[in-house]
């Protein structure tokens, strides 16, 4: 759409500030920056500003007021990323980008809920592009090597503690590595009335991530991580006057 279109025509929509596209993405820059930010998150910020910028670069009038922004804009920005990236990629940046937008309508600078994010739903993959994405990314593993992986000789080559049970936890949680690193000791909790210990994963921390706003959970501990002796690691850490089930790791 031609800038003249995109003009706002009224007042922003009840609750939303006024604010231009430039001065927004100032704001929201600034957020990613910072001597609070964990040094493993500064590379995942540069990736975010590095969207945001190139779809400051696409838009030809960054003062713009931001609430004036539609869906077909952001259309127009995907399908610019598609002349010259993968539709993984691409996709990837139209997440960066929506994420933004996120933020912006927290902040009070766009209206609010998921519907209204313009940038969302540019990331969907059809069959062959999935297969083509596992295919240069991460896969399970299959049965053979998990034995191999956890065979006595081989899982005592891992020469700290903690990564050993960050690798259990691993292999029987599904979590992230990035989620286990940072669970602090009250993570590791027993339901209310229940006979069952949880691993409690929330962004309760200050260098604690989940993949998305949606990746808070309680994850039920096995029994055998019980057995092998997780809940005594929890008490011993405690007593030591630890925060968390892993001080040792720098993830």
């Amino acid at each position: 759409p031609s800038v003249d279109d995109m003009r706002p025509t009224g007042a922003p929509p009840p609750g939303v500030v006024s604010i231009t596209l430039k001065d927004a993405a100032d704001k929201y820059l600034a957020t990613l920056v910072g001597k609070d930010i964990h040094p493993s998150d500064k590379k995942m910020n540069q990736t975010r500003a590095k969207a945001l910028l190139d779809y400051l670069a696409y838009t030809t009038s960054p003062k713009i007021k931001l609430y004036s922004l539609r869906r077909d804009h952001c259309a127009g920005f995907h399908a610019r990323l598609r002349q010259v990236l993968e539709e993984n990629t691409a996709g990837n940046k139209m997440l960066w980008l929506s994420g933004f937008f996120e933020w912006a309508q927290t902040s009070g600078y766009y209206p609010r809920g998921a519907d209204h994010n313009p940038a969302t739903g540019f990331s969907k993959q059809n069959e062959a592009e999935r297969l083509a994405s596992r295919a240069r990314g991460w896969e399970s593993f299959d049965r053979q090597q998990l034995r191999t992986i956890f065979d006595a000789a081989n899982f005592e080559r891992l020469p700290l503690a903690h990564s050993r049970w960050i690798v259990l936890l691993a292999l029987y949680t599904g979590a992230r590595s990035n989620e286990l690193a940072y669970l602090e000791l009250p993570d590791i909790k027993k339901m209310e009335g229940l006979d069952l210990w949880v691993l409690d994963f929330n962004i309760r921390g200050k260098f604690k991530s989940v993949k998305n706003r949606y990746s808070d959970r309680l994850t039920p501990i096995h029994p055998d991580l019980i057995g092998l002796g997780l809940l005594e690691r929890v008490d011993a850490l405690k007593a030591q006057g630890e925060i968390r089930l892993f001080p040792e790791s720098n993830l």
